[in-house]
């Protein structure tokens, strides 16, 4: 994680048992310098190795991640809990969200789930909830704002960049940012899951 980059996440106990896996995978590839990251290709690492690096991923999530804030959902485009565009001045998050239904959401995805983001502005990363995520994908036009843990702003969209799966940068939230050909095969998408 970058200095200066803040992550809201909620982890449960699998999701530190996926990342361990992930992490002794990697450790076991690298090594930095004369200090050995982890055994070499051809060996398994030891009962002392995958608990040291256990501990190690414990201490770093517990140090560099944020404890979600309270947010809910609602599919109520009425609820006057709602907040409303982009904001100029430092806020806390919106008491709730507005989020498609699980039934539309059920229905197909334009764009592929992705839960983290990366404000342009500031460089940080900030991850949402699987409710949220799952609507963007859905409908990528639902929203025209997000919010930025570390500005605590909900800003437009064109000031955003996905986060993939591997944390690689990908195309811009905004689809009015998106090149034409992401554009027309989330078009055609559209079309399809609508007949």
């Amino acid at each position: 994680m970058n200095r200066g980059e803040c992550v809201t996440s909620m982890l449960t106990e699998d999701d530190v048992r996926r990342i361990v896996r992930e992490e002794i995978g990697q450790a076991s590839r690298q090594s930095v310098g004369e200090i050995r990251l982890g055994p070499g290709p051809n060996t398994q690492p030891t009962p002392e190795e995958l608990n040291r690096l256990r501990d190690d991923l414990i201490a770093h999530i517990k140090l560099h991640v944020t404890p979600p804030s309270p947010v809910r959902h609602t599919t109520d485009p009425t609820d006057p809990r709602l907040g409303r565009g982009s904001d100029e001045t430092p806020r806390p998050q919106n008491e709730v969200y507005l989020v498609l239904s699980e039934t539309e959401r059920a229905k197909g995805y334009l764009r592929p789930v992705r839960g983290s983001y990366r404000h342009e502005t500031c460089g940080t990363t900030t991850t949402m909830g699987a409710a949220i995520a799952e609507t963007y994908a859905r409908d990528p036009w639902h929203y025209g704002s997000t919010y930025c843990v570390e500005c605590q702003k909900h800003r437009p969209l064109t000031e955003f960049r996905w986060i993939g799966q591997r944390g690689e940068f990908q195309e811009m939230m905004s689809p009015s940012e998106w090149p034409p050909e992401i554009l027309d095969a989330v078009v055609a998408r559209r079309k399809d899951l609508e007949s």
